[in-house]
């Protein structure tokens, strides 16, 4: 794989924000928050952190509970705009993470959203680079994984010319990051090489 920050020297890449979604319910592992259980000796979400830092200019984490822990491993932390019976869907921490890049204390200053969820602790070191070249070499503002099966839909680029799209659908009662893909058109980068990059933890046997 190209080391990434060989890649940054060439100066293709606009400042960057890495989203990490850890505002789930936690319904397959009994409502615990998935991102502070340990995973090989580490929280997940510290496992996401570890990945994206190198590729990023800054991490955000959007949560709905245990802010303080979440503090700990970066120290740009929100609150999404739905928990508990209110549980309105990672994409409202997508949405959370756009509100703090234009109202927020960094307005404008991210040209582009790197998404990840906080249950994917395997992450390549090319997953920037890859979708931002794909960007690069389109007309289009959003691209998104596919592990050569399916899209993994909360894993994708999202360039600042989409926010307010993306927002404009949440507004509107949309709450499936596919049914916005599906509207705004959305360009799919293979990762299918790489497909175990993209593995989520789900069950409690696969956190052992």
């Amino acid at each position: 794989m190209e080391n990434n920050s060989k890649h940054k020297s060439l100066d293709r890449t606009p400042n960057t924000l890495g989203v990490i979604l850890s505002g789930g319910a936690g319904k397959r592992l009994g409502g615990i928050d998935k991102g502070l259980h340990v995973y090989r000796g580490k929280p997940l979400v510290q496992w996401v952190v570890n990945a994206l830092r190198p590729q990023v200019n800054d991490i955000l984490i959007c949560i709905n509970r245990n802010k303080a822990e979440y503090e700990n491993f970066t120290s740009s932390v929100v609150s999404d705009f739905g928990s508990g019976e209110n549980y309105q869907g990672p994409i409202a921490g997508i949405v959370s993470a756009i509100n703090y890049c234009t109202a927020g204390k960094k307005p404008l200053l991210f040209d582009q959203l790197l998404i990840s969820s906080c249950d994917t602790p395997l992450l390549p070191n090319n997953y920037l680079q890859k979708l931002n070249d794909a960007l690069l070499a389109s007309n289009q503002s959003v691209a998104v994984v596919n592990d050569g099966e399916r899209n993994q839909n909360l894993h994708c680029l999202i360039k600042k010319e989409a926010y307010r799209a993306l927002a404009d659908f949440y507004a509107g009662g949309g709450r499936a990051m596919h049914r916005w893909y599906k509207k705004i058109g959305v360009l799919e980068v293979d990762f299918s090489k790489q497909a175990d990059c993209f593995l989520n933890i789900n069950s409690a046997d696969q956190l052992n």
